[in-house]
C-alpha cells in the first residue's frame, strides 16, 4: 500500500501557498488474521489454550448441551450462553446436530418446529 504525503508551504516573500509532494511514502499492510479453523476444542484446558494462542473465544465442547454453549475467552474467563429451548440434538452416531435446520417455515409466516429427526 502506498501513501502520498502533501504538505502546503508558504513562500514568505510572495505570500503564495504551493502544495509540495514528496516522494512517495510506502506503508507496509496491516497483518492479516490467519485461518485458524473452527473456534472449538475438546475439553476446557484446550480451549484456553488456544483462546490465548489465537486471541479469540474458543468454544469447550465438553460442556456442550441441548440448551447451552461455553466458551473460554482469552483473558481466561468462561462465557456460557444458555437457551430457553433445546438448540441443538445428538444423532444416532452421538454427535451434535444444530435445530436450526429443523425449523420450517408454516403457514402465515410464522416458525415453528419439526423436531429432531426420528
Amino acid at each position: 500500500m502506498a501513501l502520498a504525503v502533501e504538505t502546503a508551504t508558504v513562500i514568505a516573500e510572495t505570500g503564495q501557498a504551493m502544495a509540495v509532494t514528496p516522494a512517495t511514502v510506502s506503508v507496509p499492510a496491516a497483518a492479516e488474521t490467519p485461518a485458524y479453523g473452527p473456534a472449538e476444542a475438546a475439553d476446557a484446558a484446550s480451549a484456553l489454550l488456544m483462546a490465548r494462542l489465537q486471541n479469540r473465544r474458543i468454544e469447550d465442547l465438553s460442556a456442550r448441551t441441548e440448551f447451552s454453549t461455553s466458551f473460554v475467552d482469552p483473558d481466561g474467563s468462561v462465557t456460557e450462553t444458555a437457551y430457553a429451548g433445546p438448540i441443538r440434538f445428538k444423532d444416532e452416531s452421538g454427535q451434535w446436530k444444530s435445530n436450526r435446520r429443523l425449523f420450517g417455515q408454516a403457514a402465515g409466516r410464522q416458525c415453528r418446529g419439526k423436531g429432531p429427526p426420528a
